[in-house]
């Protein structure tokens, strides 16, 4: 009877980076918004070559990091992006297939192409998210009652609602782009047997899920949509702010 032997141990290796960024004029562009948290994600493997993205001195390791994240976690992108911001990256374009990445005046150049792509389904419409974010919004504004379903697709992929002068939404933007939509939203919800307008209803629908956890939960994203705030003000109480004027929400939220 033959006596296998274990392998040797494989020695750690180190895997060097290459220098291969181009300079270009320096452009102004605004500071993105802080972001508390990283997302909780594999680590990409360094000695894989098609995770491994050449850089040259002036490029912070995290940016490189996070682009590494980015690669082997495409569907985690939402999250991420919103990192990369932080630490000073932009993005060409999100309809087409990224090559590269702006650091400064540092152009990264990534090892292979990276699209960006949410699909998601809606009485069996397809789209394709940021592609179709243009028929997206046309077809919500022919729409309106479907809008809060929409919103809810929307806001998970960080998407804010500018409003107009009278509350109404005007589109969305997502991946800091702006996609109008043709006509202002309006949408209706009904609670049992009453109805509320939004946003003309937004102070009387706020009183109505004053003490409705569930209710409240249900609706929160699409309120969030047309301009509602929330802040926790306690255990189990929750302060609604709506132009100005604040709305006690208490609900159990443990």
């Amino acid at each position: 009877m033959k006596r296998s032997t274990p392998k040797p141990a494989a020695k750690k290796t180190t895997v060097k980076t290459t220098t291969t960024t181009k300079r270009v004029p320096q452009t102004q562009t605004k500071k993105p918004p802080t972001v508390s948290s990283v997302p909780s994600i594999t680590m990409p493997n360094p000695i894989d070559p098609g995770n491994t993205i050449p850089a040259g001195s002036g490029v912070d390791s995290k940016v490189l990091i996070m682009l590494g994240y980015m690669l082997s976690q495409p569907n985690y992108f939402a999250a991420i992006y919103r990192v990369l911001l932080t630490l000073g990256i932009t993005f060409p374009s999100f309809t087409s297939p990224i090559n590269q990445v702006m650091y400064g005046t540092h152009v990264i150049m990534l090892p292979r192409p990276f699209v960006v792509s949410y699909t998601y389904t809606i009485n069996n419409r397809v789209f394709n998210l940021p592609r179709d974010a243009k028929k997206l919004a046309i077809y919500v504004s022919q729409h309106m009652n479907q809008f809060s379903i929409v919103a809810k697709f929307l806001t998970q992929l960080g998407a804010s609602f500018p409003v107009d002068g009278t509350g109404r939404i005007i589109g969305f933007n997502v991946f800091n782009v702006m996609y109008r939509f043709p006509h202002a939203i309006t949408t209706t919800i009904f609670i049992g047997s009453k109805r509320f307008a939004l946003p003309r209803d937004i102070s009387l629908l706020l009183t109505a899920i004053k003490h409705n956890p569930t209710m409240f939960f249900e609706l929160q994203m699409t309120l969030e949509a047309f301009g509602v705030k929330f802040i926790k003000t306690g255990a189990g109480s929750t302060q609604a702010v709506y132009s100005g004027k604040n709305t006690m929400c208490s609900q159990d939220v443990r």
